[in-house]
């Protein structure tokens, strides 16, 4: 935070599909600590957690090196909570969602359990909890026939499974919302699955402060027309503390 303050400064680094909400948000918790924030767009999803020579290595400990050379102060970027993210960063959680399957309208009877999966093609982001929870479902539910992985941004997969070129993808509930009522509508919930999962901006692990400044933003979030409602319901299509309140009634199809 001393660095931060002395520069009065907030080096906000956003990736994935979703940039447009996390710079927003990102740029209000900038407002609240009373600095500008400076925008740097990541090229991929996965460069968040990149060690010195460009890789992820998720059983080793390390900070990553965006983190550890100041380009970056905070990621803002709805980061679900894995102990294998955590060995590089602090997360501060901000709310809980699940995963949900989505696929497109005229395939419904072919995605109402998971053992439908079997066989099946997905397109998700590479290094996301997403990617992590096929490969799991591929070594034990799946084994006998697992899923077909193919890789690309949220956005390209999503368009992949409106078009049939992929059967299904994945991604939290908060954004399924905005996907299957702004953006595809062609597209819907199939069902959710896994464990609810915490999700929430990662620091530096040793920015303790900064840590401390979010958690007391994040407390502030959780009112009725909130800084961060307003974003959700703009970028989202429903505040966080309607989602919020959805997650606390979902219940599994």
């Amino acid at each position: 935070m001393a660095e931060i303050k002395k520069s009065a400064e907030l080096r906000l680094c956003v990736a994935g599909s979703s940039h447009r909400l996390y710079q927003a948000m990102g740029v209000k918790f900038a407002q609240f600590l009373a600095v500008k924030p400076i925008i740097h767009r990541l090229h991929s999803w996965d460069q968040q957690f990149h060690n010195g020579v460009g890789e992820t290595v998720k059983q080793a400990f390390y900070t990553p090196t965006l983190l550890r050379s100041g380009i970056c102060d905070l990621y803002p970027n709805n980061l679900v909570v894995k102990p294998w993210r955590l060995r590089k960063l602090a997360i501060i959680p901000l709310y809980n969602t699940w995963m949900t399957v989505i696929m497109h309208k005229d395939r419904s009877q072919q995605f109402e359990k998971l053992a439908q999966l079997g066989g099946k093609s997905a397109s998700v982001m590479k290094s996301t909890s997403y990617h992590n929870w096929l490969e799991k479902v591929n070594r034990t539910i799946l084994k006998e026939n697992p899923v077909r992985i193919q890789f690309a941004k949220t956005d390209q997969s999503m368009q992949a499974v409106n078009s049939g070129a992929v059967d299904f993808t994945l991604i939290g509930a908060d954004g399924a919302f905005n996907w299957t009522r702004k953006k595809v509508p062609e597209l819907e919930i199939a069902f959710p699955t896994g464990p609810t999962s915490l999700v929430g901006w990662a620091t530096h692990q040793e920015h303790v402060e900064l840590q401390a400044a979010l958690h007391e933003f994040f407390l502030r979030q959780y009112t009725p027309d909130s800084p961060l409602d307003r974003i959700w319901l703009k970028h989202v299509g429903i505040t966080l503390n309607e989602f919020n309140t959805f997650i606390g009634t979902f219940t599994f199809l």
